[in-house]
């Protein structure tokens, strides 16, 4: 019955933006799926960064989803768009609103991205702020440092536009998340407070600064 429902979401969508270009349409409503998450996206953000999508497709889905690099795929671009609003309705059960064309008729890609950052990366500070101070159950989630380090790569991804992180692995005791142009940001754990890392591994700044 849930994949009824979501299949004749997508189609009644798919209706009313009829004359847009197809991955924009999928976007268009992604988005409304995101917006329609509300406090839940937390929840749906966490279901992503824990699952076994990779970093560039975590950052199609919910940071660039208007990127033009050639990036490493499994699937089409658009597929991450529907992958990403069934992510949201896994969580929430919402039903796509109602989409007027005319109010994105002349909306381009760019502002698209914006408009899902607005959301995503809002949502992924807070779920970052919650896994620091260990003050609810989606922090337990977190206490694996790999996750940890997954999740700061996708914070990095909606902050940074032009450096979409590609990968995030942990070695030995340090995460290192290096971009699609090979740079690399590098964070460690100590003593329960995660820092930032300058190149030389020395401390540059605490994580929880960056996302308050």
């Amino acid at each position: 019955m849930k994949l009824l429902r979501i299949l004749i979401s997508f189609a009644l969508a798919n209706v009313l933006v009829a004359e847009l270009d197809e991955y924009d349409k999928q976007v268009i409503v992604a988005n409304e799926y995101i917006k329609s998450a509300g406090a839940q996206l937390t929840t749906v953000i966490k279901n992503i960064v824990l699952g076994k999508f990779t970093m560039v497709e975590m950052a199609l889905m919910l940071a660039v989803p208007e990127t033009e690099e050639d990036v490493r795929i499994e699937h089409k671009m658009i597929d991450y768009q529907h992958i990403m609003q069934n992510q949201v309705w896994y969580v929430t059960g919402a039903v796509i609103p109602n989409i007027n064309e005319d109010d994105f008729k002349d909306v381009q890609l760019p502002e698209l991205g914006k408009s899902r950052r607005f959301y995503t990366k809002a949502a992924v500070k807070a779920l970052i702020r919650v896994a620091l101070r260990k003050d609810t159950t989606l922090s337990v989630d977190f206490e694996d440092f790999p996750q940890m380090c997954r999740l700061v790569g996708l914070y990095r991804s909606t902050k940074y536009l032009d450096s979409l992180i590609k990968s995030a692995k942990v070695r030995g005791e340090i995460c290192f998340l290096k971009t699609q142009n090979n740079k690399t940001s590098k964070y460690k754990k100590i003593n329960g407070s995660i820092y930032e890392l300058n190149n030389d591994d020395t401390l540059f700044r605490l994580l929880s600064s960056q996302v308050q």
